[in-house]
């Protein structure tokens, strides 16, 4: 029983660990490119590390962590069609993905 426990916590630690390596390559990722759908993987990257490391944490606790776990599924799956409609109207309009560009878009993007 206590090897369970034991294991059950050093699993937890890993996908804790693995989130938190998650978040920190998404956000390098993020701030060292400036084509939007490089930022874009880049922050879905990190989200989703934030969202294991989260799970990690409360997942072992208790069972309303799996209702948690579905909640932030659904929004990620909002959050990234929002994102993607947004940058699709941004390439409309400029004709590039590249972020210098929105300086000088007439209008606003």
């Amino acid at each position: 029983m206590k090897v369970e426990g034991q294991l059950v916590d050093a699993i937890g630690f890993l996908l804790a660990f693995t989130g938190i390596t998650l978040v920190s390559i998404g956000v390098y990722g993020a701030v060292a490119t400036r084509n939007l759908i490089r930022i874009l993987l880049s922050l879905e990257v990190a989200f989703n590390g934030f969202l294991l490391f989260i799970l990690s944490v409360v997942a072992a606790r208790s069972l309303p962590a799996t209702a948690l776990g579905v909640l932030l599924v659904a929004v990620v799956s909002g959050e990234v069609a929002v994102v993607v409609a947004l940058v699709a109207a941004y390439y409309r309009k400029t004709g590039t993905l590249d972020t210098e560009v929105a300086e000088n878009v007439e209008g606003g993007v």
